[in-house]
């Protein structure tokens, strides 16, 4: 008796201290996603965007009225329930879905989505997304679910207008604008816990949600601006995801057996404009097509970025509405240097080429396009400009930008946004607003921005395309494919049409 009493308390004893150990210890690993971003947010308010940096903040957080759908190709519903355009056309009706709510519990109704096109709008935000709103005269409230979307005119982007990130008005005006600056809540999957500013955000997923059941109760992105320290800290497992790995990267992650690597056709566009608003000469026709002639666009793509990439000939990205495969500038070095001699460039005229480093391998790119064009007679001087007074060169068209410089243009499957600021005289980006035909410009962008119906709106991007084609704006050059890592437990996928780790709540446990 005494033997079988010692042997109960021994055996007594070792579960309890196997649950205080063993137990303890699995009940304390964090149930943690660790992603890692390679550059903070400019903000977590969805009011005061400014980039796709913030694109992240704003999937995880917030949802929209409608949402893109990748297996579709469509704009789904998200938070509205249904769309339905009035008689005039122009008008759209929104049934909101009831069972929405904040992640304070409050409900999600029509006043929200009045009060947060208000503050999109808002000219203290500041927001660049304000802009792509303003065909809407006003938002009428009908009942707590159902409003009328009033617009000045027909809006060919309606649909991107319906992807507006939704924010609580009963919550922001009881704690103010300043507070929910920093601390924001809206009705996505995860509701922001903590920020330290170029360090890192934490999330936490919401209870009961309506619509999502996310696999990580927790997830932080860590802001690791280096990509070979974010790879290493993959691979040493303090990072369970990373994203914009450079393709000579590859092969490395690739032996690691802890680690999983995806690559993705994404939007991509990289291309150089022509600066003919500061310089007559790059206005020259004859030239223009002699850059087009003279560069090895697939050749670029092969020996730079090792094939993970694809040529572009027109300036629009290969997702987007109005693109045309057929579409094609041929490698020609011979015919690029008969068009530069019948151009206006005297031999010897240094033209400056000014780049960022935020494009990648955008020096070995630029060096590239240097010596194409020495090989076709023009001369070519390299300027490496930080991207801050890269961005303010451009907007202002300072002189000091050069003669040309590469850029990139991520895109959205609606070109609106491309239309209106890159090809209208008056567009923010446009890089050749003295175009000889720009009252004709302008009005196909006018006339296509107020056009519901594809078909006949696609019609009109043909035309822009071809005007575009004859008297080229820019030299496109290529689009990349994502490369993207994980640990070898999770996976994810990036969604068709983003550029960015979008609806990082669908990450799933393999183990």
């Amino acid at each position: 008796m005494k033997k079988r009493t010692v042997s109960i308390l021994i055996a007594a004893l070792w579960t309890f201290l196997s649950g205080f150990y063993f137990g303890s210890a699995l009940a304390d690993v964090p149930d943690v996603l660790k992603v890692g971003i390679n550059d903070d947010a400019t903000t977590v308010s969805p009011f005061e965007y400014k980039g796709a940096s913030d694109e992240p903040i704003n999937q995880i957080m917030f949802q929209q009225l409608a949402n893109y759908n990748p297996v579709t190709e469509s704009w789904d519903p998200e938070l509205a329930e249904s769309f339905e355009f009035l008689e005039n056309k122009a008008d759209i009706r929104v049934k909101i879905r009831k069972g929405s709510r904040f992640s304070n519990g409050d409900p999600v109704t029509a006043h929200d989505v009045r009060f947060s096109w208000q503050e999109h709008t808002n000219p203290k935000n500041a927001s660049v997304l304000a802009g792509g709103y303003a065909p809407i005269k006003d938002i009428e409230v009908v009942d707590d679910y159902t409003c009328i979307f009033r617009f000045a005119r027909p809006a060919a982007h309606w649909r991107n207008i319906m992807a507006m990130t939704i924010a609580p008005k009963k919550y922001f005006e009881k704690v103010g604008a300043e507070v929910y600056r920093k601390m924001p809540i809206g009705s996505g999957a995860y509701r922001l816990v903590e920020r330290k500013i170029g360090e890192k955000m934490t999330f936490e997923a919401v209870p009961n949600h309506h619509k999502f059941n996310p696999d990580f109760k927790k997830m932080e992105l860590l802001v690791v601006p280096d990509m070979i320290t974010r790879v290493s800290m993959l691979e040493t497992g303090e990072l369970d995801l990373i994203d914009r790995i450079p393709s000579h990267m590859l092969k490395r992650l690739k032996k690691n057996k802890n680690v999983s690597v995806k690559v993705s056709k994404v939007p991509s566009w990289f291309g150089m404009a022509f600066r003919g608003t500061t310089d007559p000469l790059m206005n020259d026709v004859k030239l223009k097509y002699a850059f087009q002639h003279a560069i090895n666009r697939q050749e670029i793509v092969d020996k730079i970025f090792l094939g993970l990439g694809f040529p572009h000939h027109m300036f629009v990205d290969w997702h987007e509405w109005g693109q045309d495969a057929k579409v094609k500038w041929e490698f020609d070095p011979a015919k690029a240097r008969r068009l530069v001699k019948e151009s206006s460039y005297k031999p010897g005229t240094e033209l400056t080429l000014s780049y960022s480093l935020a494009i990648p391998n955008a020096s070995l790119v630029a060096i590239s396009i240097q010596h194409y064009m020495k090989d076709v007679g023009v001369t070519v001087k390299l300027q490496q400009l930080e991207f801050g007074t890269y961005m303010t060169y451009a907007m202002k068209r300072d002189k000091r930008m050069g003669h040309m410089d590469l850029f990139t243009w991520p895109g959205t499957i609606d070109p609106i946004w491309r239309m209106v600021l890159g090809f209208r005289s008056t567009g923010f980006y446009t890089p050749y607003n003295n175009r000889p035909n720009k009252k004709l410009m302008d009005q196909l962008v006018d006339q296509q921005a107020v056009m519901i119906d594809l078909p006949p709106r696609l019609k009109v991007l043909k035309k822009i395309h071809e005007l575009d084609y004859k008297d080229p704006a820019t030299v496109p050059l290529l689009g990349l494919k994502m490369i993207y890592a994980m640990n070898k437990d999770i996976d994810y996928t990036y969604l068709t049409l983003r550029h960015y780790m979008d609806h990082l709540y669908t990450v799933k446990k393999l183990k």
